[in-house]
């Protein structure tokens, strides 16, 4: 497991430990090009492979375009990096299965907390998706995308009862997902 949040990893692996699975955690900025490597080559190092990689990194920011800067729109798309590092071992396997995580906002231009960039990085996630399949399937790699909506997270529990009705009045089920 991997997050900038230390504390949170350190958690997600105990509760997994926990429960009987093997794992390890690593604290990493996915924006870092050195920390991505120190972080793919400490896996390397523990487990001799990488079979598969779940890109599920990612931020919300309530912005307007006005008010964006570079770093804001960088930070958004911060599964490039790891992903170009760990197809890198896969081929070198000519295995390996990769799924990134995306959002129904970048199908339909735009989200419940997301600004712009937010959109777009997710659209653009589905479209490295789809080309980096092409690229890879030589090296017995797959690549999919998953475009979740809106799941009951620490995000959307924040929202105040007036934000959330007409984000539930939009949803067929009338709730959010559940992350399980």
């Amino acid at each position: 497991l991997c997050d900038i949040n230390k504390e949170g990893v350190d958690a997600n692996v105990k509760e997994l430990q926990e429960a009987g699975y093997e794992a390890a955690g690593y604290a990493a900025n996915l924006c870092d090009e050195a920390a991505v490597a120190s972080l793919v080559s400490s896996v390397v190092e523990l487990y001799g492979r990488i079979d598969v990689l779940v890109n599920n990194a990612g931020i919300s920011q309530k912005v307007t375009v006005a008010d964006m800067t570079l770093n804001d729109m960088q930070k958004m798309f911060g599964l490039f990096l790891l992903t170009k590092a760990v197809c890198e071992v896969m081929k070198k396997q000519n295995y390996g299965r990769i799924v990134h995580l995306s959002s129904v906002s970048g199908k339909r231009g735009g989200g419940v907390f997301g600004g712009a960039h937010y959109s777009a990085s997710k659209a653009a996630v589905l479209g490295f998706s789809k080309n980096l399949a092409r690229e890879v399937s030589q090296y017995g790699i797959t690549t999919n995308c998953v475009c979740p909506g809106l799941i009951n997270t620490d995000i959307w529990k924040s929202m105040s009862p007036e934000q959330a009705k007409p984000v539930i009045d939009a949803i067929p089920m009338g709730r959010p997902g559940e992350p399980e």
